[in-house]
């Protein structure tokens, strides 16, 4: 069916992400309230305003009525029946970092707008929100520096969910910081060289990126040399 755009997202999933490289392949229609991402769509204002979608959605209202979530975290009698879980404010921020949720490693990626559309995450993905590119890509280059990766390999076998941002410390982004910004830049510069560039190249932009983090974090250059060499070892 022909349905109306303003509810069309990128979808980014799990097979889309990997070190250093997010590229959503899928759409997805996510029919909240853009004032308040919680609940769905007002129904009425969705049949005068977006006809098309909401014929769409009422082929299925009676699926989508009897899903568990609807009924678990909406009050069926006055939420409209397409109402999505799971979405908040966070979900269309500008710019994300994502990793997959089942994985042996933590690989992130920075997903900013696809198409000049806000790409939305799947249920496969971790992600933490951020407000603008730069703050994004130095929340990225930690991520996927060798010490933040040893912390995850060191007791993380298969899920690297949202609470390894306990144990891995990402103080909040300042653009005043040149450390900040050099990280920044260092994940912009491996996002554009990857998958363009030589393994030789690639090596020498990921060790720069870990003698940045490593000055972050206070590490001295024979902490980093033992934490990559365990890296190793654990992979």
């Amino acid at each position: 069916m022909t349905i109306e755009p303003d509810f069309v997202f990128p979808l980014l999933r799990g097979r889309d992400v990997k070190r250093w490289k997010a590229l959503p392949t899928y759409q997805v229609i996510v029919p909240q309230d853009p004032n308040a991402p919680a609940k769905g769509f007002a129904e009425a204002e969705m049949q005068s305003q977006f006809p098309k979608t909401y014929d769409y959605f009422k082929q299925f209202e009676e699926p989508l009525r009897k899903r568990k979530v609807f009924k678990l975290f909406f009050d069926v009698k006055t939420a409209p029946f397409f109402s999505v879980y799971a979405i908040g404010p966070y979900t269309f921020s500008p710019f994300k970092v994502v990793w997959r949720e089942v994985s042996n490693s933590l690989d992130a990626a920075v997903c900013g707008t696809h198409d000049s559309r806000i790409a939305v995450p799947d249920h496969t993905l971790v992600y933490i929100s951020c407000q603008s590119e730069e703050e994004a890509h130095f929340v990225c280059a930690l991520m996927n520096s060798s010490p933040a990766n040893f912390i995850v390999r060191g007791y993380v076998a298969l899920h690297p969910s949202p609470h390894i941002m306990k144990y891995i410390c990402v103080p909040k982004f300042n653009p005043n910081d040149k450390v900040h910004m050099r990280l920044s830049e260092s994940s912009a510069a491996c996002h554009a060289a990857v998958g363009s560039s030589s393994d030789e190249k690639m090596a020498a932009l990921e060790t720069a990126n870990d003698e940045l983090a490593a000055q972050l974090w206070n590490l001295s250059a024979a902490e980093l040399k033992d934490i990559k060499f365990s890296l190793a070892d654990l992979q």
